[in-house]
């Protein structure tokens, strides 16, 4: 009864059987555009070739972003509105007074604005 099994049993593919119709073509050079297209029109393209790090990137857009603030906000304000935790919040803030570029306006909860503004309603 094994012989019989044994013969009706098909012996499994090799490895080199399974992929000898597989071959791989040869490697393309794949061109890079100069720019990254923007997600929306107002933002403006990235240069693929930045000095810049992309800590440093980011960083330099939420200065953007933060600069443009109307009203005074908090940390967990301003953490919601970047969609970030609100420790990085707080470290991007707290950096950004550092350089002179926000102010903290009031006490108790504490709010940021830029330091251009000087007053609020």
């Amino acid at each position: 009864m094994l012989a019989v099994a044994g013969s009706l049993r098909q012996a499994a593919p090799r490895q080199n059987e399974l992929f000898a119709s597989v071959r791989e073509e040869p490697r393309q050079a794949y061109a890079i555009p100069q720019s990254v297209l923007p997600i929306n029109a107002s933002c403006s393209p990235l240069s693929v070739e930045s000095p810049l790090a992309p800590a440093d990137e980011l960083f330099a857009k939420v200065r953007e972003l933060l600069g443009k603030m109307q009203t005074p906000r908090t940390v967990d304000e301003v953490a919601t509105d970047l969609g970030v935790l609100k420790s990085q919040a707080k470290e991007w803030l707290q950096r950004l007074v550092e350089d002179g570029v926000m102010e903290e306006c009031t006490r108790k909860p504490v709010r940021y604005r830029p330091k251009t503004q000087h007053s609020f309603a």
